[in-house]
């Protein structure tokens, strides 16, 4: 998987993931939706089969609000791991 910033301004910021379908934007979006003063997030491919998806960031600050995400998504898997253990 690669991703390619495709628009970065100070109140929009899209990702387009290659080589992967929309589960880990979907991921990425769900937990943006729940982060505080984020607009709009929110994932975008223009054909179920073909094309990549593209993680769309509505806020302002957008890559602040995708770190805190991340950090989210990375602390949530990392207490599924200590618990399987």
């Amino acid at each position: 998987m690669s991703v390619k910033v495709i628009k970065d301004s100070k109140d929009e910021l899209v990702l387009e993931f290659d080589g992967t379908d929309t589960t880990v934007a979907d991921l990425v979006s769900s937990y943006l939706t729940a982060t505080q003063d984020v607009e709009f997030a929110g994932v975008y491919k223009s054909h179920p089969e073909i094309g990549n998806p593209q993680l769309i960031i509505k806020a302002k600050n957008p890559k602040d609000k995708l770190n805190k995400a991340l950090s989210k998504i990375e602390n949530d898997l990392d207490t599924i791991l200590k618990a399987i253990k």
